[in-house]
């Protein structure tokens, strides 16, 4: 049901993913990382990180 099936438009799969890296780079380029980590300075899965940002 979710996974490729026979008749897949190839092209549209790869038109969608190289959006996808495009943004990713444009983004990492602006904001310096896509990791939420990075980006918010403090690891949310921790609890001190949770503290933080509640």
């Amino acid at each position: 049901k979710y996974g490729m099936g026979i008749n897949e438009d190839i092209e549209a799969i790869e038109k969608t993913y190289q959006v996808i890296r495009d943004f990713s780079h444009k983004f990492q380029e602006i904001n310096g990382s896509v990791l939420c980590k990075e980006l918010l300075g403090c690891d949310i899965n921790t609890p001190k990180g949770k503290d933080y940002y509640n």
